[in-house]
């Protein structure tokens, strides 16, 4: 007999809770990274140099690892949903905004915005609340979360590139900041504190 076999089984909206997380930090985490398709048509367009466009990412990944300290110890304090709610607000505006940049520093404090107030926000707290649900299953479960969240690392650049093609990187950034108020913000309010 296991160690869990004695703890009770999860409910079915425990596993939702788990489709939820990836979902959204699918999206999170996909927006951040997706920089690597913009990048190209980025430079051609505004005429900076790789180097300093490609920068941008990491300014947002080190404000993202900054943020998520932050995010982590206000979603402990407040709960969850408050913390993801305002990720997903920050994550769609700051896309919408990195469709307007004319200028370096504004995109850098565009993605520094993605990073440390987007996508901080959507994934320690996610991950946390995810593994509260859980007691037999909790490995899986956080697998499963982190699955998706790298399912949207590949979706969303692919994605990015289809409409690229399309309608040229700034009206590509647009949608993705819309999906975030359509899709990700209704979705947040499912995100529930694990009974207990």
């Amino acid at each position: 007999m296991g160690d869990n076999d004695s703890l009770p089984a999860e409910s079915r909206y425990a596993w939702f809770m788990v489709v939820v997380a990836s979902v959204i930090m699918g999206m999170g985490a996909g927006a951040l990274i997706s920089i690597s398709t913009f990048l190209k048509p980025i430079v051609t367009d505004l005429g900076w140099l790789r180097g300093e466009t490609s920068f941008a990412y990491m300014a947002g990944a080190i404000a993202m690892g900054i943020g998520g300290i932050g995010m982590g110890y206000l979603s402990d304090r407040f709960s969850t949903r408050p913390v993801v709610i305002i990720g997903i607000l920050c994550l769609g505006g700051s896309l919408l905004l990195l469709a307007t940049s004319s200028a370096l520093w504004q995109f850098y404090l565009y993605y520094c915005i993605l990073g440390g107030f987007g996508a901080s926000a959507l994934d320690a707290p996610l991950m946390a609340n995810v593994g509260h649900w859980f007691h037999r299953n909790k490995g899986l479960a956080l697998g499963l979360t982190t699955a998706g969240r790298a399912l949207g690392q590949g979706f969303v650049p692919f994605a990015s590139g289809l409409l690229i093609s399309a309608s040229g990187w700034r009206d590509s950034y647009n949608p993705l900041g819309v999906i975030c108020f359509i899709v990700l913000l209704p979705m947040a309010f499912f995100v529930r504190n694990p009974p207990g």
